[in-house]
């Protein structure tokens, strides 16, 4: 999609429900993500809770703007040996492709708002993964049954 796209083009076309509400990307590309709190809000509205296993990606220009691009990936139970490594470099190519200059990561599981030691496996991989592609990542948040949280370094046992 080029960038005079942007305006009218729809940051998210999956409609289900567990979605709350769609936001044109006109409207997403005028409120940058500044805040904690402002990406909690985003992923609230965009994601909502949780349905399934999956992780979404949203990307950030270097206005901390959304880009129109809202990627559902669904997850096995537990991640595997160097997904770390093929998640940083799947990241890096796309950052590059769409011009992005961060990403937020929500991990979407359906369950309580508590962490798993699947989760963290899964969270700890997404950090790591934007760490070696050298992507700043917004986040990650966990979408749950009940809806979205965000995961401090304290939860995952990292700095």
């Amino acid at each position: 999609m080029s960038s005079t796209d942007r305006g009218t083009a729809p940051v998210r076309n999956v409609v289900g429900r567990h979605h709350r509400r769609m936001i044109p990307a006109s409207e997403a590309a005028l409120l940058p993500l500044t805040t904690d709190d402002d990406v909690l809000e985003r992923v609230r509205a965009l994601v909502g809770h949780a349905m399934r296993r999956q992780f979404w990606l949203m990307f950030l220009d270097d206005e901390q703007r959304q880009l129109p691009i809202l990627m559902p990936t669904d997850l096995p139970r537990r991640p595997r040996r160097g997904d770390a490594h093929r998640f940083g470099e799947f990241l890096s190519d796309l950052v590059e492709v769409v011009g992005a200059s961060s990403v937020i990561v929500t991990y979407e599981r359906r369950a309580g708002d508590e962490l798993s030691d699947s989760d963290l496996e899964w969270l700890r991989m997404a950090r790591k993964g934007c760490r070696l592609a050298g992507v700043p990542l917004r986040g990650p948040l966990l979408a749950h049954r009940r809806g979205v949280r965000w995961v401090a370094a304290d939860d995952l046992g990292v700095e």
